[in-house]
């Protein structure tokens, strides 16, 4: 049974989910009972796109054999997907308390707290799962990611090097980052590292080519910052400039300059008798989303 099981991953590896069904139903034929199986067709019905049969292949899976924690993994991971996150984290204890050294599970805990917004809950859960396999880059790639989230922006840059010194091929880290470089508003460094990772080997061409779509942006993006900000610097930038240049500081995650461009253009539209007299809803929206992710109240 185990045996069709396998050859069913095979072929949902290799992307033939019609070869994968058959040989999980193969298994069924010999024992209907058997809960890998059953997690087989769930994992297929999620490669096609059907959430609702993945969902019930799952849990009937669960249901066969509690004790089987893949299919609790995989019922949270769709669960996550569909940002029910209660669920999600509820499914992955039950997988952890199965089997306490599931790195896989510890690292999906982690992840689905982070976007509880519990972030020390969610990175003790990562670095068990890095601790339980150290030489895995998917872990301290999965914390680098999320220390980004939470600003903790140079010990993201730790883990992710952590990640790429693991697997110099590992190209979601590369991605992460240039992402990273982004935040700092360094183009220059994320283009090199986006460079860096299109000349690595790769079977995944369509990541490859959101690559190389990312470096050109990248290159565009720090052009126009650059230009933008050396107006703002030596006082020739107009309010609109100062708008486009609060945008940027904003979409890099520079949110205290985001505040502080945008309310020099304010002043600067006020001291124009040509330019409206105040800011518009949302002009005064985006100012107070900036102030607040940057922490700073007025």
């Amino acid at each position: 049974m185990q045996a069709h099981v396998d050859l069913g991953d095979c072929y949902l590896h290799r992307g033939d989910s019609e070869e994968a069904l058959a040989e999980y139903h193969r298994a069924l034929s010999i024992q209907q009972t058997f809960a890998p199986a059953w997690d087989g067709l769930g994992r297929a019905a999620q490669d096609t796109g059907d959430d609702e049969k993945a969902e019930e292949e799952f849990k009937k899976s669960i249901n066969l054999n509690p004790g089987f924690p893949d299919s609790s993994l995989n019922l949270g991971d769709l669960y996550l997907r569909r940002d029910r996150l209660d669920d999600a984290v509820e499914l992955f204890l039950k997988a952890i308390a199965v089997r306490p050294d599931f790195a896989a599970a510890h690292n999906r805990l982690g992840v689905a707290y982070s976007r509880q917004k519990l972030y020390n809950e969610a990175i003790a859960a990562l670095r068990k799962a890095a601790e339980l396999e150290r030489g895995n880059p998917w872990h301290p790639y999965t914390i680098g990611v999320i220390e980004m989230e939470f600003g903790s922006l140079s010990q993201a840059g730790r883990d992710l090097d952590v990640a790429l010194a693991l697997d110099k091929n590992y190209l979601e880290a590369y991605v992460a980052k240039a992402r990273l470089f982004r935040r700092f508003g360094d183009f220059d460094a994320a283009t090199r590292v986006l460079d860096e990772a299109l000349t690595r080997p790769s079977e995944d061409e369509k990541l490859k080519r959101d690559i190389a779509e990312m470096r050109a942006n990248y290159a565009v993006e720090g052009e126009a910052l650059q230009s933008v900000s050396a107006r703002s610097d030596n006082g020739t930038a107009t309010p609109e400039d100062l708008r486009s240049l609060s945008r940027l500081r904003s979409d890099i995650g520079d949110y205290a300059g985001a505040a502080s461009a945008l309310k020099t253009a304010r002043a600067a539209s006020a001291a124009d008798p040509s330019a409206p007299a105040a800011f518009s809803a949302g002009e005064t929206y985006l100012l107070g989303y900036d102030l607040l992710r940057a922490n700073l109240y007025e």
